[in-house]
């Protein structure tokens, strides 16, 4: 979705695209430029229905993506969910050099419905996309089953687009942070970040999978200020359908570097204080490990905030 030339200049702006591939994981939060082609689409895995009268999720939090112990990201991730609906919104940028190098900065958000069988349906997903002041938004859309209806493309001096994807490469997939929000919610349902999400990202369809790979313990420190029992989660995409190029870019590169430096990209579940009696409230992403031929890049969260509410709306009201 992040369709930005990469600059080829030198290897300094060549390292700051590499942490710039790991904005589409927080909350994660991502956009999956290509991999390979693949013609026909499969059938991917789904998620069975969990448990009702899970805990709301109502929180506000701020994380920072560090490369070589110097901020390169900021991110601000709003995150709603109750029993009926739920929204997310994400804005990123770059900071400190980077921002010098690569000014860009991105709002993603989605919303929609929780259904009967406790799956999120999505209404709609959005992404602006910023470089260099000139924005590019990208809408996927969806009927009242979660069913993705078409994409439109807005972009400054370029023609509207406005297309109906291939039933083949949709049915029965979501956008990419209503798949991180149906993750987390099967952490509290099942304990567990073990996942299979089916998603399509406006190009390609593709299972973001999540498979644990231990349990520990976190303490802050002067990058993070989280503590506490956490889950530690590899975090895979899996090509299936779509426009998928030969040689990998933009995510598919780095977690292909990830995995011949001898682990996939790591992602970090907690479960976040309440406030109230000791009581902990439910998962949100607390730490995101990727390392790449540049160095190991590394988000964590910084300061999160209880929200004093439960209804989740469209957040592009609020």
């Amino acid at each position: 979705m992040i369709a930005i030339t990469e600059p080829r200049t030198s290897r300094t702006r060549l390292a700051a695209w590499a942490i710039l591939t790991l904005v589409g994981l927080l909350v994660q939060i991502a956009t999956m430029p290509a991999a390979r082609a693949q013609e026909n689409a499969q059938q991917s895995p789904q998620q069975n229905p969990l448990p009702s009268a899970l805990p709301p999720l109502n929180i506000t939090a701020q994380y920072s993506v560090f490369a070589s112990g110097f901020r390169a990201l900021h991110a601000a991730a709003d995150m709603r969910r109750n029993d009926e609906t739920y929204n997310t919104r994400i804005t990123i940028r770059t900071d400190g050099l980077l921002k010098k190098l690569a000014p860009w900065d991105g709002v993603l958000y989605s919303y929609g419905s929780v259904r009967a069988d406790d799956l999120l349906a999505p209404k709609e997903h959005r992404f602006d996309n910023t470089w260099r002041g000139s924005t590019k938004t990208t809408r996927q859309i969806y009927d009242d089953h979660g069913q993705l209806t078409h994409v439109e493309t807005i972009e400054k001096d370029h023609p509207d687009e406005n297309k109906e994807p291939e039933a083949a490469l949709t049915i029965d997939t979501t956008d990419i942070l209503s798949a991180a929000m149906q993750a987390l919610r099967t952490a509290d349902a099942t304990g567990t970040c073990n996942s299979t999400h089916a998603v399509f990202d406006g190009k390609r369809r593709f299972d973001l999978v999540f498979t644990e790979k231990r349990r520990e313990t976190l303490k802050k420190s002067r990058y993070s200020g989280f503590e506490g029992n956490v889950m530690r989660c590899a975090v895979e995409i899996v090509p299936v359908a779509g426009h998928w190029r030969d040689k990998p870019r933009g995510w598919m590169s780095i977690q292909e570097q990830s995995r011949e430096h001898g682990q996939l990209p790591l992602i970090w579940f907690g479960r976040i204080p309440t406030g109230v009696d000791g009581e902990l409230g439910p998962h949100v992403p607390v730490k995101l490990q990727v390392k790449t031929n540049y160095g190991t890049l590394l988000l964590h969260l910084e300061k999160y905030e209880q929200i004093q509410e439960d209804h989740a709306s469209d957040p592009a009201t609020k």
